[in-house]
């Protein structure tokens, strides 16, 4: 049976939240994985790989502009690069030991982060503190310290002797970490850039202070305009949000209330329906009732129509006996009269 393939063991790590420290061995395939399905994983990934991903286009179509998450990806992943560019100029300008050839400052500033160096048998020590935020703040700072100190102030130099003199005593370099680290005072040094300044205060030895270049400055005023403009895309998606709520509640409370009106109506109608049945009810009651007294009323003269037939059959017949003795009258009269006359004269 052939074994598991990486990619299927990334896939199968990434949704159980595993940190990056631990996914660091599959750092190619955690590079091609879509970004969808990284971006709620995030705490699995780093912001190099989110560069990656982004570079690569990953996003198979999707409108991932208005996700805050993605522009706080996308400035930390550009401030890293270009602070990492800058490091790795400013490794390679100087030559400090530990930096290689090929461009990768890897070495380099695992050189500065150590901090193994003995810094206690230093006496005199030239410090120069590099500073890649920004000029304003750190050069006020080194002014005033000089003021109070009462040091003498050199002026902006183009030239590697002014920073770094004749001595070959060593320094302590202050890293894009923060960082102090002891380096050999003889290491040669590259004449410096345009835009690029430098302040030289003499306290207990050299100490030197070299500002951020004006590029720094625009990089971070563009990331914070950048900042500015996702904050209020932010912003505008939760008004936008905000208003879709209240609409919806709007209509899920007319909703409500057209139903609890249909629900009272239902009520209603089915009151007046039980009313219509139980007044149809006593109707059907009161016609059974009424249509029982018809049928008795009609018994009743049905009875009477029999009597009045057979008085009128019984009188037909006594007109008819009475006619009779009418018509025969005179016949028998005059038979009554003979009879009588008879009596008498056999008398």
């Amino acid at each position: 049976m052939a074994p598991p393939k990486k990619s299927d063991k990334v896939w199968k790590l990434v949704p159980l939240k595993v940190l990056y420290e631990e996914l660091r061995p599959f750092r190619c395939e955690l590079s091609e994985l879509r970004f969808n399905f990284l971006l709620w994983n995030w705490n699995c990934i780093s912001v190099s790989i989110c560069k990656e991903i982004m570079d690569k286009n990953e996003t198979e179509g999707e409108d991932l502009g208005d996700n805050p998450m993605l522009w706080t990806i996308e400035i930390w992943a550009k401030a890293t690069l270009e602070f990492r560019e800058a490091r790795d100029e400013w490794m390679e300008d100087r030559r400090l030991p530990g930096s290689e050839e090929t461009g990768d400052c890897t070495g380099d500033y695992a050189y500065l982060a150590t901090g193994a160096h003995d810094l206690s048998q230093v006496k005199e020590p030239k410090t120069i503190t590099v500073d890649f935020r920004g000029r304003s703040a750190k050069s006020g700072e080194a002014k005033t310290a000089i003021g109070e100190e009462k040091k003498s102030v050199a002026p902006s130099v183009s030239t590697p002797e002014v920073a770094v003199g004749e001595s070959t005593q060593p320094m302590k370099i202050e890293g894009p970490s923060g960082v102090l680290t002891e380096v050999s005072g003889d290491v040669p040094v590259e004449p410096l850039k345009e835009g690029t300044e430098m302040v030289v205060a003499q306290v207990g030895g050299f100490a030197t202070e070299i500002s951020g270049h004006e590029e720094r400055e625009k990089m971070t005023t563009d990331l914070l305009t950048r900042f500015e403009k996702s904050r209020e895309a932010y912003d505008e998606a939760v008004k936008r949000s905000e208003r879709l709520n209240t609409t919806a509640e709007k209509q899920e409370k007319k909703h409500v209330e057209e139903l609890a009106k249909l629900e009272a109506r239902r009520a209603e109608e089915v009151r007046i329906t039980k009313e219509l049945r139980g007044k149809i009810a006593e109707a059907k009651t009161a016609e059974e009732d009424l249509r029982s007294k018809i049928a008795e009323i009609a018994g009743k003269c049905e009875m009477e129509f029999r009597r009045v037939e057979e008085l009128s059959t019984s009188l037909a017949e006594g007109v008819r006996k009475h006619e009779e003795e009418l018509a025969n009258w005179p016949r028998n009269w005059q038979i009554a009269n003979r009879q009588s006359l008879r009596r008498s004269n056999v008398n």
